[in-house]
C-alpha cells in the first residue's frame, strides 16, 4: 500500500535532519504502530505521508502509493490525517457542518451527505452533540469529531498523530476499540503515532521504534518490547507497566505485551505476588500530608457557567479549595468542565459572566500563568530562542550570554537547546508543549494552571516535568493540573479531585484516590490488584 525509499528530511534552520534514510513498506490492511521518544521523528514521517501536508525543508528519497510515486503536488484524499491538536482541524461552527463539510467540496449529492453524516455520528457517539457549536466541544469531543470527519470521506488509510492525547481513560479505550472495529469491518490501512502504549502495543501488527530520526528497531510487539528492555533504552520506560513490570520476574524473557495476556499466564498470580512484594519494599514507608498551608491559593464557592443560555451549564455550582504550596490534579471525563474550570481560574471566564458563585483569592496572590490545551497559541514570534525570551528580555541580557541555555537546563527543557532557530511550529507537540512551559516558568508565576501539558511528550520528559512540578511546589508555587494522564498524575500531584458533570464530586490525597478507583486509577493499580 505504501512504500518509503530512503527518505532523509530537513526543517529549515534545524541543526539535524528530522528523518535520516528511512525505508519501510506498509501492507493493506496492517496495523503500525510509531513509538519513540519526543523529537525523534514520527509525526515527520506520518505528514510525509500524506502529501497535502507535506512539511518545507530538504528532502531526499521517495514514497510510493500502491506503486506509484508522490511528491508534494499530489492530492490523496484516500489517505486520512488525524493531528495531534484538533483545533487545527476543526474548520466549521457546528457538529453536522463539520462532518459534512468535505462531502459537500467533492461535491456529494445532499441525500447522501444527510445519510452519511447520520450513521458516521453514530458510530463515533456524536448524536447527543450532533448540534454542538465546535468551539463547545472539549479538547477530546473535537479528537472524535476530527477522526470521524476524516472516515465519513471513505479514506482507505487512516495516519493519526498521538490521536488519544486528549481523551479520558475510559474514552480513549473506546477509541482504540473503534479503531479496531474499522480495521476489522473495512480493511482500513492504520498507522499510528502514539506516546501512551499501555492500551494499544499489544494491539499493533508491527512496532516500529524510531530514535534521532532512524528506525532503531521493527517487529512483532514482543520482539521491540525485549530489544528495548535487554539494551536499557530509555525509552522502554514508555512502554506498558505490565511489560515493564513482570520482565524482570521472568527472568528477561518473553515479555508481555498486554495485561490480558499476562492474565492469560498460568503463573500471573505468583508473578503479581513477587512483582507486589518488590514494589512495596522500594516504596516509602509512609507517604507524608504536603502543603500544611495556612489558607487556600483559591477557593471556588458555588460556581455556575453555561456557554450559552441555550446549551447545559458546564459548572453547575462547583465548590473546590485549591491548597497553596500543592499540586492538585482535576481528572474527569471529556466534556466535564475541568478545562472551563481552569479558565474560570484563570480569569479569562470573569466571575460577572459566571451566573452564580465566587472565586477567592488571598491577598497579593494573582500572579497566573496559563498553559493551554493548544500551547500554540503562546506562539507569536519567529524562532524558540525569541519565543523563550520574549517579555523577559531584560532578564536575559542581565543573565549573561548563556542565560537561556542555564534557565532550559536547570528546569530539564535541555532538548530545547538543540532547536533554538527553529520555527515553533517545526517543532515536535511534546518540544512545543515543553517551549509553552518555559515560556511560563520565566515569569515566575504564583498559581501555575496546566491544561493537559503532557501531549506527545515521552515518558523520560514526563519523568523530569513531574520533578519540576516537585521543585516549584517545594518552592511555594501553586500547580492545577487537568490531565487525563493519571500515570503521570500520581508521579506528581499531591492531591487529586474528580470532577464529574460541572461538580467536584471528591478530593483527597492523590496516592489514596487512584488506589481506591476502578477505572480512574494508575496501570501499575490495575495490573497489581486485579
Amino acid at each position: 500500500m505504501i512504500q518509503v525509499e530512503n527518505l532523509s528530511f530537513t526543517y529549515s534552520g534545524a541543526a539535524r535532519p528530522s528523518l535520516c534514510d528511512i525505508s519501510l513498506q506498509v501492507a493493506p490492511g496492517e496495523f503500525i504502530l510509531l513509538c519513540g521518544p519526543t523529537g525523534c521523528g514520527k509525526s515527520t514521517l506520518l505528514r510525509m505521508l500524506k502529501p497535502e501536508l507535506n512539511p518545507a525543508g530538504v528532502r531526499t528519497g521517495r514514497v510510493l502509493y500502491k506503486d506509484r510515486e508522490i511528491g508534494a503536488d499530489d492530492r490523496l484524499p484516500e489517505v486520512g490525517f488525524v493531528m495531534q491538536m484538533p483545533e487545527q482541524q476543526v474548520v466549521t461552527d457546528r457538529v453536522w457542518h463539520e462532518l459534512a463539510f468535505g462531502l459537500e467540496n467533492l461535491g456529494v449529492k445532499s441525500d447522501v451527505i444527510r445519510r452519511r453524516s447520520a450513521e458516521i455520528a453514530a458510530y463515533f457517539d456524536l448524536e447527543k452533540s450532533f448540534e454542538k457549536d465546535t468551539n463547545a466541544l472539549s479538547g477530546g469531543e473535537k479528537q472524535q469529531l476530527v477522526v470521524a470527519s476524516t472516515m465519513i470521506m471513505g479514506c482507505k488509510v487512516l495516519l493519526l498523530d498521538e490521536p488519544t492525547s486528549q481523551l479520558d481513560p475510559i474514552a480513549a479505550n473506546r477509541f482504540f476499540l473503534w479503531l479496531e472495529q474499522l480495521r476489522r469491518e473495512f480493511g482500513i490501512t492504520i498507522v499510528l503515532a502514539e506516546h501512551h502504549l499501555e492500551e494499544i502495543f499489544g494491539e499493533a501488527d508491527r512496532v516500529i521504534f524510531m530514535e534521532n530520526g532512524r528506525i532503531l528497531a521493527q517487529g512483532k510487539p514482543a520482539l521491540v518490547a525485549q530489544t528495548l528492555l535487554s539494551g536499557r533504552n530509555a525509552f522502554s520506560a514508555a512502554l506498558p507497566t505490565v511489560t515493564r513490570l513482570f520482565y524482570e520476574a521472568r527472568s528477561g524473557r518473553d515479555p508481555f505485551v498486554s495485561l490480558r495476556e499476562a492474565k492469560a499466564a498460568p503463573d500471573f498470580d505468583t508473578l503479581a505476588a513477587m512483582v507486589r512484594k518488590a514494589e512495596t519494599a522500594g516504596a516509602a514507608s509512609e507517604v507524608s500530608e504536603t502543603a500544611r498551608a495556612s489558607e487556600a491559593a483559591v477557593t471556588l464557592k458555588n460556581v455556575s457557567f453555561g456557554y450559552d443560555a441555550y446549551s447545559p451549564v458546564v459548572l453547575n455550582k462547583l465548590s473546590l479549595e485549591i491548597p497553596a504550596g500543592a499540586c492538585t490534579a482535576i481528572v474527569g471525563g471529556n466534556g466535564s468542565g475541568k478545562s472551563t474550570l481552569l479558565k474560570v481560574i484563570a480569569g479569562l471566564i470573569p466571575e460577572k459572566k459566571c451566573s452564580g458563585g465566587k472565586v477567592k483569592f488571598p491577598e497579593g496572590g494573582r500572579r497566573i500563568s496559563f498553559l493551554m490545551q493548544d500551547v500554540t497559541t503562546l506562539f507569536t514570534e519567529e524562532t524558540v530562542y525569541e519565543e523563550i525570551v520574549a517579555g523577559v528580555r531584560g532578564r536575559v541580557e542581565a543573565g549573561g550570554d548563556d542565560f537561556v541555555e542555564r534557565f532550559l537546563k536547570e528546569n530539564g527543557l535541555s532538548v530545547l537547546s538543540e532547536h533554538l532557530k527553529q520555527h515553533p511550529y517545526d517543532l515536535s507537540g511534546g518540544e512545543q508543549q515543553m517551549l509553552g512551559i518555559a515560556k511560563l516558568l520565566l515569569r515566575d508565576p504564583q498559581i501555575l494552571l496546566l491544561d493537559e501539558p503532557t501531549k506527545g511528550m515521552d515518558a523520560v520528559a514526563k519523568e523530569q516535568f513531574a520533578k519540576l512540578i516537585k521543585k516549584k511546589t517545594k518552592d511555594g508555587a501553586t500547580v492545577v493540573l487537568v490531565t487525563h494522564d493519571l500515570d503521570f498524575a500520581e508521579m506528581c500531584a499531591d492531591y487529586a479531585a474528580m470532577l464529574f458533570r460541572g461538580e467536584i464530586l471528591s478530593k483527597e490525597r492523590a496516592d489514596r484516590f487512584f488506589a481506591d478507583n476502578v477505572f480512574y486509577t494508575t496501570h501499575k493499580n490495575r495490573a497489581l490488584n486485579t
